[in-house]
């Protein structure tokens, strides 16, 4: 069976589209390709079959964030795997302007640097852990605008062995 036909065929276990896979390693290692048309022919052959296998992971990806949004859960339970989905917060830099009008001078120091031009211009930016604690000796208004500026991303999905 070709790695090809392995990709193609959904009943595969993993574990033999791996066996396939280490044995094209095999393959690549141990024959000497004569021309430099031979080996290119072999990176692309190789590319196309890399393609596969990243579509499918990334479908099995998919298939597992969709399964763990349905039941409203950031994990899959197992007792083999880890699988699970690992937030990151992130902010909107623009949504914590009214915190210029709430910090004092000194800590406003600490948490932003202003918009300046180098050779190009940077725009201001906040130092989002320090706004955060700032924030925090502030009060609820303060810390209300750093909530507000939050934005949630998907997360990516941790996935791995248990034992190892």
């Amino acid at each position: 069976m070709s790695t090809q036909d392995i990709i193609n065929n959904h009943s595969t276990s993993a574990q033999e589209a791996w066996t396939s896979v280490q044995e094209m390693q095999y393959l690549v290692l141990e024959k000497a390709y004569p021309t430099d048309e031979s080996l290119l022919e072999a990176l692309e052959e190789i590319n196309g079959i890399m393609d596969g296998y990243e579509g499918l992971k990334g479908r099995l990806e998919q298939e597992a964030f969709r399964r763990m949004e349905e039941r409203g859960a950031k994990a899959i339970p197992s007792i083999n795997y880890i699988c699970e989905i690992q937030q990151k917060s992130d902010y909107d830099q623009l949504a914590f302007t009214p915190l210029k009008e709430i910090f004092n001078s000194d800590d406003l120091k600490r948490c932003l640097t202003p918009a300046h031009t180098k050779e190009i211009e940077v725009p201001e930016r906040w130092a989002t852990t320090t706004v955060k604690a700032v924030a925090a000796k502030y009060g609820d208004r303060a810390k209300a605008i750093v909530e507000n500026a939050r934005t949630e991303t998907r997360g990516r999905l941790k996935f791995s062995r248990r034992d190892r």
